[in-house]
């Protein structure tokens, strides 16, 4: 890590490759060596196999993270991107189970190429994850805003009230109601975030109907 922040790239290199040799098996140190030679060296062919590697170890989401960062750096085209991601992540369900950062990027992805109905139905168990799990918490509530800013309101909801991470996430539910122009009771303070929650979903939809109203290139 110093070496880098230091720009000794290849020393860095040289360091991780022989940490390598005394543990294969290290993720962390596979991972380092992928970010270094995608964001430092910029031999994108080599950390996508280094990335590949992270994926086999087990660290499924954090891989297909860094290898659409990847894909995006050498201008892959964008519907590749996602396909080749949404597979890697199907197969990474099958071999972890109902791993929920996995669920998450692969929910999330889904949603990107508009497919929310198989979006949905594979998040459950993301949000079942929520009543133990802050960061799951942050996860469904990107993944219900997106989706609500993406027309599908009505859908997060119904999803977030049939789900286990309801208590956990009421300003959520609170604010996709308000986004519906219903009018929720709940506690001062929920109301304010749940205010918050609906201008986050405005906001985002704003942002894609501007994008959708551009001229394709």
């Amino acid at each position: 890590m110093l070496r880098t922040k230091l720009e000794r790239y290849e020393e860095a290199e040289e360091a991780y490759r022989k940490a390598l040799k005394l543990d294969p098996k290290d993720d962390w140190a596979w991972a380092q060596l992928g970010r270094l030679l995608h964001k430092n060296l910029e031999r994108y062919d080599e950390a996508e196999e280094v990335f590949r590697t992270v994926y086999s170890l087990g660290s499924h989401a954090a891989a297909v993270r860094e290898l659409i960062q990847l894909w995006e750096k050498r201008s892959d085209d964008e519907s590749s991107i996602l396909e080749r991601s949404t597979k890697m992540l199907r197969e990474a369900l099958t071999d972890s189970g109902d791993d929920w950062q996995v669920v998450a990027s692969l929910a999330g992805i889904l949603g990107l190429q508009n497919k929310w109905k198989e979006a949905f139905a594979e998040a459950m168990p993301l949000l079942k994850a929520v009543p133990n799990n802050d960061a799951a918490s942050t996860g469904v509530t990107n993944f219900l805003i997106d989706a609500a800013a993406a027309g599908f309101a009505r859908e997060a909801l119904e999803l977030l009230r049939n789900s286990p991470a309801l208590e956990a996430l009421e300003p959520l539910e609170v604010g996709l109601r308000l986004y519906l122009g219903q009018k929720p009771r709940a506690a001062r303070e929920i109301l304010e975030v749940g205010h918050d929650v609906a201008e986050r979903i405005r906001k985002k939809a704003e942002a894609r109907d501007r994008k959708a109203e551009q001229p394709q290139s």
